[in-house]
């Protein structure tokens, strides 16, 4: 017998955006393609779009050993690609009044029409709204018949609610639904045209945009517990009539053979709660992914199933108080040690300030320092953003942290010296591509868990060299926006920005982790259409550790083309839009004891190209 896969010569999910990179509450749009040698005996093709977190590491070995895991799945959006039926999402629990729209998605039915061959008003639906039991048949809480389907037309996305029926009689609940029609033209043609022309079979032209918007005054169907309830709909034959028991959907179906094209669309849901993608070396499996899955729905676990992996941003906004500057107080000297307190090898000092404690990937941060070396021996000084993840279990609530380094700068300053990045003027440090700030605030409850969150710091570190050497650092938290200051300034999304009298005094020399703001909110929905992400470039950070990309092995067990290749996320880094100058103008350095030292400046960044030293002289310029 020959297995659905090896029937398979094609199974593809290609994006209508090349890059794979979306914004939280954007369209993601695309077609399915799928070429087959014969028919495949099926319950139809699926589709999903979903994100989850997941976070696992163990302490000892043996039977030592201790696993902890964490993870938790920010949305799991469904629909059928081709098929005889369509269903929404499960509402567990809801009982006798089910109400859909706390998630994106939840209640949409996408129908394909082949109006083709009947005019689009003469088609029958019927919609049963069902309850889910584990090991049993479901039960029938209620259906309708939409005859005809231009009745629901009239008004194009209106709801419109309608009473329920059971087997032709009259029965408790009501459900209320929505339409409209997508035309899908232009998505096929292009996908043929990208398929060298080949024919190709689709499930229709148009699209029935099919919400339910809710099923309210429904009878109980279960002696314990609530109605788990879910919405089904499906085309019917033109020989059934209301007042009767209507059929009962054909589960079954044959997969013709040849060339599929079938066009999709998700709405990613908007909330802040949804973390950007993220691969992380933590532990020993550590990550936020967000993906595409399409399976064929055969028998006995064997489903044929093709993976897209994608890049989602969260776009929440900066305070506009994260535009103030940040300056290290003044201090005494600090005592430098080879091992212990009683090996004392001169003093050393910093002055240090950072024009602003938020910027974008790929944005500059403007920075002035002084370090002062009165030791005999050569310090390295090094400046570093330090991403700090936290990761947590969700019962047991344990938990884990882990950083991760970007060197901005480093340099190794000379005994008896004073080295100053810049000679009055700002020195620029261009960030790394890295995923925006995660933190969001605590709350009880499933809603306000999150297997792994992240913040940053900028670390200025002098380091006295060997094993035990002592050494003077500074901590500044820095926000990682979701684009650069001036152009969210410009386009209206800041907000009033406060005319700093004084800088943030910032005294932080021990690593500690640090909260986000709690000011932080979503940008409006034209966000991701006035700053949208294909405009800028992507950097592909390789993957941390060689773990594999599968999300579910048992969902991804099957999958065409065999096993997939590492995935990495893809941030923005912003070429247009970075800033060129400090935001504000930083204030005069405190003046540092240099008796007998000498002056050394730094001359060239490690980082440093024909952009940046033109990005650094325009900040002169406008200093």
């Amino acid at each position: 017998m020959t297995s659905a896969l090896s029937k398979c010569k094609k199974y593809e999910i290609q994006l209508a955006r090349e890059s794979g990179v979306y914004w939280l509450g954007e369209v993601i749009t695309g077609n399915l393609i799928l070429n087959t040698s014969s028919e495949i005996s099926c319950r139809g093709v699926r589709l999903q779009c979903s994100g989850k977190s997941y976070i696992h590491w163990h302490t000892g070995s043996g039977d030592d050993r201790n696993d902890y895991y964490g993870s938790k799945t920010y949305f799991s959006l469904r629909q059928t690609a081709w098929g005889n039926f369509y269903s929404t999402m499960l509402k567990d629990g809801c009982g006798e009044n089910c109400v859909y729209g706390e998630t994106a998605g939840d209640g949409d039915l996408n129908i394909p029409m082949n109006t083709m061959s009947s005019p689009l008003g003469s088609f029958k639906i019927v919609v049963r709204v069902m309850d889910y039991d584990w090991g049993k048949k479901d039960d029938l809480l209620g259906e309708i018949l939409l005859e005809p389907l231009s009745m629901l037309l009239q008004a194009p996305g209106s709801a419109v609610s309608f009473p329920l029926t059971r087997k032709g009689k009259k029965e408790k609940g009501e459900v209320t639904l929505s339409a409209y029609i997508e035309d899908n033209t232009m998505s096929v043609q292009n996908a043929v045209q990208e398929q060298g022309g080949a024919p190709a079979t689709t499930s229709g032209m148009q699209t029935l945009k099919l919400k339910c918007h809710q099923a309210t005054g429904l009878r109980k169907a279960d002696w314990f517990g609530k109605n788990d309830v879910y919405v089904q709909a499906y085309i019917v034959g033109n020989d059934v009539q209301p007042g009767q028991a209507l059929p009962e959907p054909i589960k079954n179906m044959k997969l013709p053979a040849g060339n599929i094209i079938v066009p999709f669309q998700f709405q990613i849901p908007w909330d802040s709660d949804n973390p950007s993608s993220l691969e992380s070396s933590m532990g020993d499996s550590c990550y936020i992914r967000y993906s595409l899955y399409s399976n064929i729905d055969v028998s006995w676990k064997l489903d044929p199933s093709v993976r897209k992996m994608i890049t989602i941003l969260n776009p929440t906004l900066p305070p506009p108080d994260l535009l103030c500057p940040a300056i290290r107080p003044i201090q005494p000297d600090t005592t430098m040690y080879a091992c212990c307190c009683c090996c004392a090898r001169g003093k050393t000092n910093m002055n240090a300030m950072v024009d602003r404690q938020s910027a974008s990937a790929g944005d500059n941060l403007f920075v002035m320092c002084e370090v002062k070396n009165a030791t005999e021996q050569s310090l390295p000084f090094t400046i570093k953003l330090v991403r700090h993840e936290h990761g947590e279990t969700r019962v047991t609530r344990m938990e884990k942290w882990h950083s991760k380094e970007y060197e901005l700068y480093s340099a190794d300053i000379a005994p008896g010296c004073v080295h100053k990045l810049s000679e009055g003027q700002p020195f620029p440090l261009k960030l790394p591509s890295c995923p925006p700030t995660f933190s969001p605030k605590k709350v009880d409850g499933y809603k306000g868990y999150h297997p792994v969150t992240w913040v940053y710091d900028l670390r200025f570190n002098v380091q006295f060299p060997g094993a035990f050497g002592s050494s003077m650092t500074w901590h500044v938290p820095i926000t990682i926006s979701p684009a650069p200051a001036p152009m969210l300034q410009n386009l209206g999304l800041l907000g009033q920005v406060p005319q700093p009298t004084n800088p943030v005094t910032i005294n932080l020399s021990d690593p500690a982790p640090f909260n986000a703001p709690s000011n932080m909110q979503l940008p409006p929905t034209s966000y991701y259409t006035m700053i949208p992400p294909t405009n800028y470039g992507f950097e592909s950070q390789p993957p941390e550790k060689d773990q594999t990309q599968f999300m579910d092995p048992q969902e991804d067990m099957n999958n065409f083309g065999g096993p997939m290749a590492p995935y990495a996320p893809k941030y923005p880094e912003y070429t247009v839009g970075a800033q060129q100058a400090p935001f504000y103008s930083l204030p005069v350095m405190p003046v540092m004891e240099m008796e007998g030292l000498k002056s050394s400046t730094a001359q060239v960044h490690p980082m440093n190209n024909t952009t940046m030293q033109m990005e650094m002289g325009q900040g002169m310029q406008r200093g």
